[in-house]
Order: structure tokens, then sequence, then C-alpha cells
């Protein structure tokens, strides 16, 4: 028996379980125990378990739902995987299902995750998390694995009871039909008015006395499971970025650039001006690792809701409100269109996402030659917007 501690978010918890599912050979048994599950995360295993279901392996989730962590839509994803799943809630509202178990089982080992990380982007890839690994030789261990197990089992070999409950249809819809789940978009709704309300009673001249610290990013699915996270989840609610602070936004820096004459409107020469904002590599580095800028900043963006449009068959659009402020002028919240194409990269490392100015505001960044200007873009948390964009002289 070994025991190893994964720190998070120096070591992603996520990454450990997708290491595990595609390394080990023979699984029997996984489950997995969470009090919230997140749409995006079960997405980026489901091919994984089910490849691992198709070869005979039992496959079981014990999850809650609590305090709306666990959305409806999330639910429906599930009921179509023939899996074993279970629900677990105590109607007293004192009360939440809170455990977070993982484990994985084979003819030759199993491994037993107990933590703090919800099945969730947050709590596998991005949260202060931390989680003992416990792993089993088998069978020279069977007997320490059985009395390791037995303090747990009625967690990961959960039974229909007063409080524990398998997952059908009907329970779904009886759970909706109560107000006890939400859609994803109901979800985000009531996400972002906590938000505001945070905004609100902070912004009287208080500040946070803690730093926000850029961490790595959860890795982006693929475009089947970015497609099927779409129709599972649909268009989200949107956001009411009209109204803007008199305090000016801090957060980490998640990028910067120096800005040419092409990203700003002005043509020079054989130079013509591209609309916007090439969101290149540009030297920038988190954590001393340069980024990937064909993934970075679709990964940035990922919260959002991304449809296919245009011409070209992989190309994807959002909008992301930021904060926006250019030398000392401060234009409020700037809903900017942000596209994303692949394709574009030519296997050649250019440039695959761009930001661009719109109509509305192309105007503003004519007024002034931004050539030569720093572009730099923070992370803010706890504001109206997640993001904020500051256009200065360099001096």
């Amino acid at each position: 028996m070994q025991s190893i501690i994964v720190n998070q978010p120096a070591k992603q918890l996520g990454a450990v379980i997708q290491e595990i599912l595609e390394k080990t050979v023979g699984i029997k048994r996984i489950v997995f125990i969470s009090a919230f599950v997140g749409l995006r995360t079960v997405l980026r295993i489901r091919d994984r378990l089910l490849s691992h279901r198709d070869l005979g392996a039992e496959v079981v989730f014990n999850i809650g739902f609590d305090m709306f962590g666990t959305s409806k839509n999330v639910l429906e994803e599930l009921t179509q995987w023939n899996c074993r799943v279970f629900l677990t809630h105590n109607a007293l509202p004192r009360v939440t299902f809170h455990p977070k178990i993982y484990l994985v089982e084979s003819e030759s080992s199993a491994i037993v995750i107990v933590g703090s990380n919800n099945l969730t982007d947050g709590g596998m890839y991005t949260n202060f998390e931390a989680a003992t690994l416990t792993s089993f030789k088998l069978p020279e261990e069977a007997a320490n694995y059985r009395d390791f197990l037995s303090t747990i089992g009625s967690l990961v070999s959960p039974t229909e009871s007063g409080t524990t409950k398998q997952l059908t249809p009907n329970l779904l819809s009886a759970l909706a039909s109560a107000g006890l789940v939400l859609n994803e978009s109901e979800s985000r709704r009531r996400s972002e008015k906590q938000k505001s309300d945070l905004a609100a009673s902070t912004h009287q001249g208080a500040q946070n006395p803690f730093d926000a610290v850029a961490v790595p990013l959860p890795p982006l699915n693929g475009k089947a499971l970015r497609t099927r996270e779409t129709e599972v989840r649909g268009m989200p609610s949107e956001i009411d970025v009209t109204v803007a602070s008199q305090i000016l936004p801090s957060g980490p820096l998640v990028w910067e650039k120096k800005l040419p004459s092409s990203d700003v409107l002005v043509a020079t020469g054989r130079t013509n001006p591209v609309g916007g904002v090439r969101l290149t590599q540009a030297g920038f580095k988190v954590a001393g690792v340069p980024i990937q800028q064909t993934l970075y900043f679709r990964q940035l963006f990922n919260d959002y809701h991304w449809e296919q449009r245009g011409k070209y068959k992989d190309q994807e659009h959002t909008f992301v409100p930021m904060r926006v402020r250019i030398g000392t002028t401060d234009h409020g919240i700037v809903r900017f269109e942000i596209s994303h194409k692949p394709t574009g990269e030519a296997g050649q490392g250019n440039y695959t996402t761009m930001l661009h100015w719109g109509n509305s505001f192309s105007p503003k960044i004519r007024e002034t030659d931004l050539t030569g200007y720093r572009l730099q873009l923070f992370e803010t948390p706890g504001f109206e917007v997640d993001f904020f964009l500051d256009i200065q002289l360099e001096v």
C-alpha cells in the first residue's frame, strides 16, 4: 500500500485521474463520488469511462445536488451513459452531501483518492485542493484494500434508501418539478446575480486584501465534446453589463501585447488592419511557461457560449464582456466578439484567435493612433465582468 498527496493547483487531480484511466489495464470497477458535478468535467472523461464500461467495467456515480451544485443538464447527460448513477440527499436543509472519493479497481491494482476535489473543473484543475491517493497491489494487498473500503463502503457501493436513490428520468423530473435542480442557464443566472450583489457590496471603496493569482487552465475539450456541451447546456442567459462601478477592477495579468498598427485599425504601407487584436503568443508566460496560443485563449474564454459561425467549418465565435480603459478614459463595459479557428495555425504557430473591435467600438480605437501601445488583459474576479482590458502608452 502506498499513499501520496495531490496538492492542487501545483498538481491537477483531473490530469492524475485521466492518466489512471488511460494507463490502467483490465479495469473492473470505477466509482466516482462527488458533492457537485460539472457538465464540462464529465464530458471530459466520458469517452474514456464508456470505453472501460464497454470492456466490462462497472461504472458507478454517487453524487449530490445540494445548493444547486449539480445541474439538471449534468443529470440528463448521465442518464444516457448506461451506468449506475445514484443521488444522495437529505431533505433537512442543514445537511449537505459533501464527500469526494474516486476509485479505480483492476485485477492487479486498486487506487482510491479521497480529498476535497469535486468533480468540476474548479475541483479538478484550478481550485486550491488536496487529496490523498492510496494505491494497493492486488491480490497481495487485498486484505488491506478490503479494510480500507470497509470504512467507506456505503459510499462506494450505494444502495437504495431514504436518502440515496438511483437516478431515473422519473426521479429527475420530480427533482426539477420541486425546484431542487436547475438548468445550467438558471444556475448561471443565479451565479451572475450573486456576483453582481457581491460587487455592489464591495465597490464602496473597500478592497479585497488578498491577491488574485493566475493558475493553469483546465484542458480544452475536443470539438465534438464542445458541441455536445452546447447541445446539453443550451444557450446561457444574457448578462446585464450596462452598469459599471466607479472603481476600476484589479486582478492577475493573463496576457499582454505591444500593439502593431494592423491591430489598431491603422493601415501602413502594405499592411491592412485586421479588424481586431490577433491573440498571439507575444512572449507571454504563465507560471514561467510560454502559453500555447493556439489553445490558450479558447481555454481562457471557455465558460462563454461558443457557436459555429462563418464560412469555415471549424470556426467558433463567442461574445465576452470586458471593462475597457484606454489611457485615462474609462469606456465602461464592452461586449467583444472573440473568434477561434484552429486551422488558422496551419502548422506554423500562427494565431488562431482574435478579439474583434466591432462596429460600435472601432471609432473609439480610431480616435488615437494606438500603434506601439501596450494592451494588457486582466482577469477580474468579484467585479461585474470577468476581464479588464487596459491599453496604455509605454513609457
